[in-house]
């Protein structure tokens, strides 16, 4: 890659940044034409083994998130220590175990 612009352009729908790519010389064999678009996701970080569910899953109350979840066969608020938040998913650092059930807030 050779740049990507550092603003996006206004005339198009949605954030689209221009990018630059240098090509070889000789481009009869690749499958690129003019004025082809694409979609790009760029990975920033990467948590390995977290758990993480829905922000609707969580309630703040008084500044204490909880969630409820099924604790022998009874729904149960549990307090938890959330971490980061990404596309409304909530990293969940204490407070819920791997294969725990838990309950929508919004019900």
């Amino acid at each position: 890659m050779t740049r990507v612009s550092f603003a996006p352009r206004t005339d198009e729908t949605g954030t689209v940044y221009e990018v630059k790519l240098a090509l070889p010389k000789d481009i009869t064999d690749l499958v690129l034409r003019l004025g082809m678009t694409g979609d790009v996701n760029f990975i920033t970080n990467e948590l390995p083994d977290v758990i993480a569910i829905p922000s609707k899953y969580i309630k703040n109350s008084n500044g204490i998130k909880q969630i409820k979840k099924n604790v022998d066969g009874r729904v149960q608020s549990t307090e938890v220590t959330t971490g980061l938040t990404v596309d409304g998913m909530v990293e969940i650092i204490s407070g819920l175990e791997p294969g725990d059930q838990v309950y929508d807030q919004t019900r």
